[in-house]
């Protein structure tokens, strides 16, 4: 979780600075992280995907932040590959996405104490 951590705080550092396709970037990947160390935890392992929804059902997480994750997905793929076309990620987008992985970590940290 360690990692995870660092990631959300690297995403809230370039979200500050006005970097918003970084922010975005390890964003995802502070979700990712996240969800990778719980399945770890309870499986031993975790499928080697960057799909947050993916991820995400096979924890059994709550519907509704699941589908939270869905445009963080989205705005990944476009920060990562230059020829993906995508909507113009805006400070507001940004921000929400931001704040989905930190509920996505938070809900995590709290799923990680009960076992």
């Amino acid at each position: 979780m360690r990692t995870a951590r660092e990631h959300l705080r690297t995403a809230e550092f370039n979200l500050e600075g006005g970097l918003l396709k970084p922010a975005v970037f390890f964003a995802q990947q502070a979700a990712e992280t996240a969800l990778k160390a719980l399945l770890i935890h309870r499986h031993g392992d975790a499928p080697r995907t960057h799909d947050l929804v993916h991820l995400a059902g096979k924890l059994n997480m709550p519907t509704a932040v699941i589908r939270q994750m869905v445009p963080l997905n989205v705005a990944y793929t476009a920060a990562r590959y230059p020829d993906v076309e995508s909507a113009e990620c805006t400070p507001r987008i940004a921000k929400k996405l931001v704040q989905t992985a930190r509920e996505v970590v938070a809900w995590i940290e709290k799923n990680l104490s009960k076992h």
